[in-house]
């Protein structure tokens, strides 16, 4: 029951996070609790194992890409590489999203939707910008027809934190780096899989339940047949 409360969780924030731009769905990986041998009453060759339960083993997040949306917003960026991130500087320090819905601040400073400044390929923020904007496919900012920075898309090993954003020590700027601007990319959570996973777990969850307490009726049972002997 707690491996399937562990399952619920993941499912249920894939599942939250469905219309979350460019979010990454996260998966569980299962092992048996205990695996014992089992052998005839006096020794002998062993007739197979059994297992005592699943456990949760490990939690990782699937990197492959969503489906790219055209938008006609030119501030708004989709990585083509499901490698990539960019990078943006946050409160707590250097982080990474494939969150390319971006817009400017009262500073003409290129931000997040939460306020981050979005980083070039120098980790450097980007702006003020003024004039007629535009982006190209090679991440290249133009304003009023001048090329003032290039964004920068970092692959590495990453690691969620939340609220959308990744954690890498090893990241580094892809020197070939193509986006899709005016489009976002979407999450890459089935919608379809993950409520059907939700209903799987609360199934089981509710059918180890039910176990639970036969277990312990039948249990009382006996305490009670003991007593009136």
């Amino acid at each position: 029951m707690t491996s399937l409360q562990e399952w619920l969780d993941v499912a249920s924030n894939n599942l939250a996070n469905v219309n979350t731009t460019g979010f990454k769905r996260d998966e569980l990986t299962f092992r048996d609790a205990m695996e014992r041998e089992l052998r005839p009453a006096g020794g002998g060759h062993a007739l197979g194992s059994m297992g005592a339960g699943a456990i949760s083993f490990s939690a990782h997040t699937v990197m492959e890409g969503g489906a790219v949306q055209a938008t006609g917003n030119p501030l708004d960026l989709a990585i083509e590489d499901p490698r990539g991130m960019f990078a943006v500087e946050t409160p707590r320090g250097l982080r990474y999203t494939r969150d390319g819905a971006f817009k400017l601040d009262p500073q003409g400073m290129l931000v997040t939707q939460q306020g981050h400044p979005v980083l070039d390929d120098t980790l450097s923020p980007i702006g003020p910008l003024t004039g007629a904007l535009r982006v190209d496919a090679n991440g290249e900012v133009f304003a009023d027809g001048d090329s003032v920075a290039r964004i920068g898309v970092f692959a590495g090993a990453f690691r969620k934190e939340g609220g959308n954003l990744f954690q890498s020590g090893n990241a580094e700027p892809l020197e070939e780096s193509r986006v899709a601007p005016g489009a976002l990319e979407s999450s890459n959570v089935n919608p379809i899989e993950a409520m059907i996973a939700m209903i799987t777990v609360q199934r089981a969850f509710e059918l180890s339940q039910k176990t639970i307490s036969q277990q312990d009726e039948l249990t009382q049972r006996l305490i009670q047949s003991l007593q009136e002997r």
